[in-house]
């Protein structure tokens, strides 16, 4: 089957597989919910008994039987909390073998993994924010208030962005094998480099870039230490391979532009910088980039080179220069 006519049995798949994954935590949510009711039953008998009735045995029997339901509900939290690793690697695991059947006809390992690793991709991105709605698609009948939304990301957060990651990884190891196959191919760079700044944008956090949603909360602990080095270390490798691009194809404006995301992303002004004048030598009349490298010339107090482009600019677009002028004197950490 070709790409294009398996992309709609693909879509239905991606679907299929995100109701089994809303199924497994609803049920789980739902078994934990039932013991934190019965625990809240109990303690309530147990307070009705031991302040208003003379007897001891009903509150006795209510209390141990409380304390019973406490060691029942963490030993199964443990259980279900040490067995969602396991889960999510089955479910990635089954949703690629289903979607590499898509794909009928011989095909070699290049287009195996590259169609494993896309279709991986796909359900990733199909996931993102999801974890926000999955109470609401539970109690529809419910007004649908901001705090239901809060509230459904902080239950389930962690178990999107865990599967997600599971299925990010698997990408980035397919298109590794990809490399691996045809180790100077342009092309093969590219995707692994993609799939890279797909994993680091999973742990990059948003509310650092202006386009950041307000609308979307972000739990406490989401971007902690942890998560911030497994995004260095990510978006250094896609730095990496960029590199290796721009040894194949040296004077590529795309590369050096993708590098200046990176080096952005890992606050690296200096080198942003470099790789935006690399850009504007290969593209001398290109406002955008002018722009770019204008406000990281005046962020890093490199006034006389952010006039210099401010003349520059001025000449080719006043409204962006006039933008641009607003930079002068502000400091990198406000940017």
């Amino acid at each position: 089957m070709k790409l294009n006519n398996a992309l709609p049995t693909l879509e239905a798949l991606c679907k299929k597989t995100h109701q089994k994954l809303r199924q497994y935590l609803i049920r789980h949510s739902l078994l934990l919910f039932g013991c934190l009711l019965l625990m809240a039953a109990e303690l309530g008998v147990f307070l009705y008994f031991f302040l208003f009735s003379g007897k001891t045995i009903v509150p006795a029997f209510c209390l141990a039987c409380f304390f019973l339901t406490l060691f029942v509900c963490l030993v199964v939290r443990l259980y279900i909390l040490s067995g969602k690793p396991d889960f999510f690697e089955n479910l990635a695991t089954s949703y690629l073998r289903n979607a590499q059947a898509l794909f009928k006809g011989k095909q070699n390992v290049v287009e195996e993994q590259t169609h494993l690793a896309s279709s991986a991709t796909k359900l990733a991105i199909d996931l993102q924010n999801q974890e926000y709605t999955i109470l609401s698609s539970i109690l529809n009948f419910l007004p649908q208030h901001d705090f239901m939304r809060k509230f459904s990301c902080f239950c389930f957060w962690k178990d999107y962005f865990l599967f997600r990651e599971c299925l990010l990884q698997k990408s980035i190891d397919a298109y590794i094998k990809v490399v691996q196959s045809i180790p100077v191919d342009l092309g093969a760079h590219v995707s692994l480099a993609d799939a890279y700044v797909a994993l680091s944008g999973l742990y990059a956090d948003p509310r650092k870039y202006p386009e950041f949603d307000a609308n979307y909360w972000v739990p406490p602990g989401r971007y902690g230490e942890e998560v911030q080095e497994k995004f260095f270390t990510t978006a250094q490798r896609a730095i990496e391979e960029f590199k290796i691009l721009n040894e194949y194809a040296p004077g590529n404006a795309w590369v050096h532009a993708q590098l200046a995301y990176s080096y952005h992303d890992l606050q690296m002004p200096l080198e942003e910088i470099q790789e935006y004048e690399m850009i504007l030598k290969l593209k001398p009349a290109d406002v955008e980039t002018m722009t770019k490298l204008g406000i990281l010339y005046f962020q890093q107090g490199m006034n006389a080179k952010g006039l210099r482009i401010y003349e520059e600019l001025k000449k080719r677009d006043y409204k962006k220069s006039r933008k641009l002028i607003k930079f002068y004197g502000i400091e990198y950490n406000s940017y």
